[in-house]
């Protein structure tokens, strides 16, 4: 009976164990072609992963500074992964059908170490372009958590492995960052990271990008003036902005000195007697508000002044973009930005 019972669990051993090679996959009969052309690892490993019966398990930011470039024919899987993560600080395990790909630890004993890389102490400064050191830069060795802050005088070290193609990547606020090889001595120099905000709006009292303002404006820099330059300032904004209307007056024939009736936000009631009428004040009911540097100017002085010394001009035109000026921008609003007086050399 004892004899009958230990043949039945054998039995049952044995084909448990052949169910499980039969889940494990065989990597002899794995053969794979494919093709990487500078593509990031964590998108090739997917690649790989789809055409093998193996899955993987990563982290991203471990994956993301690294690419793979090259060609497989006919390679077994561990092969393939081999190629991938050669001259990587990266390790992988295979555990039935997944493979865990970490970062590989540093050895704790000196004598463990391989004879192309060696522990050594790592230095350097960290400064800007005129040489200014940068306290509290940030130099860390990408892929890795081995990291070192630059102290007050913007010096920085740290130990680690010399050898193979290992990366410091430095970081600093208002700084570009900077990716270069790990050397033994270090001098790193950052460029500024200034970023100029060219698509702005001038209300005429503050400035706002162009991308969140909800008001509708047309905004005339010094290149347009240049293009659809006219007989004068305002001939050549109505050539640039058709909502600008000056109608023609028969009455004043072309008489250079006499000052347009300009509406660009419809037409406003007309005077309230007829001596204001005869007085041509109705030439003033719909002009616009004109300001100029934050000062309001004359329309006689607007179709004066020399265009060349203008650098941009604002058409603010609904009630959204005239609310600041309150009932001086009923009939709309022209701000005049001219050019200034730049440091070292003329405007």
């Amino acid at each position: 009976m004892r004899k009958a019972l230990l043949r039945l669990c054998l039995l049952a051993f044995l084909c448990l164990a052949a169910t499980a090679r039969a889940q494990q996959p065989d990597d002899k009969e794995v053969r794979l072609s494919l093709t990487f052309a500078d593509e990031p690892l964590s998108e090739a490993l997917l690649r790989l992963e789809k055409a093998s019966p193996y899955h993987f398990l990563f982290t991203y930011d471990d994956l993301t500074p690294y690419r793979v470039s090259g060609q497989l024919k006919e390679a077994r899987f561990t092969e393939a992964v081999e190629f991938m993560l050669k001259d990587k600080p990266l390790t992988y395990k295979i555990d039935g059908q997944f493979v865990n790909i970490t970062l590989a630890k540093a050895p704790a004993d000196s004598t463990a170490v391989p004879t192309s890389e060696s522990m050594q102490s790592v230095g350097g400064f960290v400064t800007d372009e005129h040489g200014e050191p940068l306290p509290g830069a940030q130099v860390r060795v990408v892929g890795t958590n081995v990291a070192a802050i630059a102290d007050i005088n913007g010096a920085f070290h740290f130990d680690y492995y010399l050898g193979g193609n290992h990366q410091v990547q430095v970081n600093f606020m208002g700084m570009k960052p900077v990716t270069m090889p790990l050397k033994k001595e270090m001098h790193i120099r950052m460029a500024s990271d200034d970023k100029v905000m060219r698509q702005v709006v001038v209300t005429g009292i503050f400035q706002k990008a162009k991308e969140s303002y909800t008001g509708a404006v047309t905004t005339i820099d010094k290149e347009q003036l240049e293009i659809f330059r006219g007989q004068n300032l305002l001939q050549t904004l109505k050539h640039i902005d058709a909502s600008i209307n000056i109608p023609t007056n028969n009455l004043l024939g072309s008489d250079p000195n006499a000052l347009p009736n300009i509406n660009i936000r419809g037409t406003a009631s007309l005077p309230l007697s007829v001596e204001e009428f005869n007085q041509n004040v109705s030439q003033q009911v719909n002009t616009p508000l004109i300001i100029m540097d934050g000062f309001e100017i004359s329309l006689q002085k607007l179709m004066d002044y020399n265009d060349e010394q203008i650098e941009s001009i604002n058409i603010l035109k609904d009630a959204a973009a005239t609310a600041i000026y309150g009932s001086r921008g009923a009939n709309g609003v022209i701000v005049i930005v001219t050019r200034h007086q730049r440091k070292g050399g003329c405007a």
